[in-house]
């Protein structure tokens, strides 16, 4: 119980300290990213706002051909040392004039391979040459509400702009450190505290519905035998051939459940029947068979009591189909049904019965390895071969304190 605590307040510190790994590099990209699109665009209204408007007052006359040079020489002026590469085109898409520098080349010609888009809205983009970052921008140049031609140019960011993206970069990443930290050491306890209240009501939740067991247990076992201890034995005995099989968890306390109930419907058979030092009659068996459905019924579809229908309903059925009530066979009959048929029968076999007294170890097992294939499922059988001396030094022979806390001990691995 505690190592499942500790597991679980582990967990939630591994994923608070996961949360801050992510949150913080993502948050520092989406800062950047935010950056990044504000200088893109801020480029990309500077240049339209110095270029279109002078490109206009050149072309009154809608044409950019017949003002090529003027334009010419005011663009080389107005883009020297913040445009190093500036295409203009006309409304036909074709390059009319190219200003570049000459360290840029290189990044002209890659311009050339990626073809302007030619949008109504523009668009830009940063990249690198180098030492330098440069944003791409692409717009149209309107006179009159119609578009007359496109500018496709390289515009160095300023230092200014560079050191905005490095400091956006920086400052959000340790804003959202700060803060997925801060959060983390503020709710991290409170979710342990709450995780821990929880687990602890759920305990006492388990640990009252598993002394519901030992009570109703011990009720019925004490009615046709002389102590509980029946129960007790049967459970472990059921529980151990459940962990050799390989039983999961969910698996192990319906097992556990059904071993505890098993006999529950007992309650309703009357005592001249179940208490009979001798062999039952016919009509002694067939009242007596009827415990199964009365412990069905009691049983229910719903609740914690639920998980033990199977053991009831079917632990008296038989590997070769002479059981009862339901005569099925074989892997029909549910497996925890049949791994307590063999903890039940030797248990049976190696006690004291208002009827018998118990047998030998030896005469048990013989019976018990006989009955391999028609009782009992041969498989179960040979693992219950290779752990049966386990169960017999620990088991057989016990007080009922000293089985219970067998029992207990198991119930710590699957129910708490």
């Amino acid at each position: 119980m505690k190592s499942s605590l500790k597991k679980t307040h582990r967990d939630i510190w591994y994923r608070a300290i996961l949360v801050i790994l992510i949150i913080g590099p993502l948050s520092a990209i989406v800062g950047y990213q935010y950056e990044k699109n504000s200088i893109e665009r801020s480029a990309l209204e500077i240049t339209r706002t110095l270029l279109s408007g002078k490109i206009q007052e050149l072309t009154s006359d809608n044409k950019l051909k017949e003002s090529q040079n003027d334009i010419t020489n005011t663009l080389s002026d107005l883009s020297s040392g913040f445009l190093p590469v500036l295409h203009l085109y006309s409304k036909n898409k074709s390059n009319i004039i190219s200003i570049i520098d000459e360290r840029f080349e290189s990044m002209a010609l890659d311009m050339e391979r990626v073809r302007p888009k030619f949008g109504a809205d523009g668009y830009s983009y940063i990249t690198e040459k180098g030492a330098y970052k440069v944003v791409r921008v692409q717009f149209p140049i309107t006179l009159n509400s119609n578009i007359i031609g496109y500018i496709d140019a390289l515009h160095i960011m300023s230092e200014n702009e560079r050191d905005a993206l490095v400091k956006s970069l920086a400052a959000t990443s340790l804003i959202s450190f700060i803060s997925a930290l801060m959060s983390v050491l503020i709710l991290t306890p409170l979710l342990t505290k709450l995780t821990i209240k929880n687990f602890n009501q759920t305990q006492h939740l388990l640990r009252t519905n598993f002394e519901t067991l030992e009570t109703l247990g011990r009720t019925i076992a004490k009615r046709d035998s002389d102590t509980g201890t029946h129960n007790y034995r049967v459970t472990w005995v059921s529980a151990r051939l459940g962990e050799e099989v390989g039983l999961k968890k969910e698996e192990m306390t319906s097992l556990i459940t059904g071993a505890f109930l098993h006999d529950i419907g007992k309650i309703g058979i009357p005592d001249e029947i179940l208490l009979k030092p001798g062999k039952l009659d016919e009509n002694e068996f067939s009242i007596m068979k009827r415990h199964v459905d009365f412990g069905v019924e009691i049983a229910g579809d719903t609740g914690f009591l639920s998980k033990a229908k199977d053991v009831i309903e079917y632990h008296h059925e038989k590997w070769d189909g002479t059981g009862y009530p339901h005569n099925i066979s074989g892997k029909q009959i549910p497996l925890s049904a049949r791994i307590f048929s063999i903890a039940d029968v030797f248990d049976a076999l190696r006690s004291k019965r208002p009827y018998k007294e118990p047998f030998s170890f030896e005469k048990s097992m013989d019976i018990i390895i006989n009955s391999s294939g028609k009782h009992f499922d041969p498989e179960l059988v040979n693992k219950f071969t290779s752990i049966v001396n386990e169960l017999e030094d620990k088991i057989i022979g016990t007080t009922e304190k000293e089985a219970s806390d067998l029992v207990y001990k198991m119930a710590e691995k699957y129910f708490f």
